[in-house]
């Protein structure tokens, strides 16, 4: 992966620098705007186990996600 760099350019460049040019931090709530699967995905589960353990179907723990 060369990052758009000339070849002469990335071996003058020390490989963090390149990796600290592209570096976001991750932050899982960015990625979510529905906080039940985020607090879902949080505590480690999928949504067939939720629905599992709660006794309701997958596509019902979609919809509540989704709202």
């Amino acid at each position: 992966i060369n990052h758009g760099y000339p070849l002469e350019g990335i071996k003058k460049m020390n490989l963090q620098q390149i990796l600290d040019e592209d570096y976001v931090e991750f932050k899982l709530e960015k990625f979510f705007e529905y906080p039940v699967a985020l607090e879902r995905i949080k505590a480690g589960l999928t949504q067939e186990e939720l629905s599992e353990r709660l006794g309701v179907s997958q596509a019902y723990i979609r919809k509540i996600e989704n709202q």
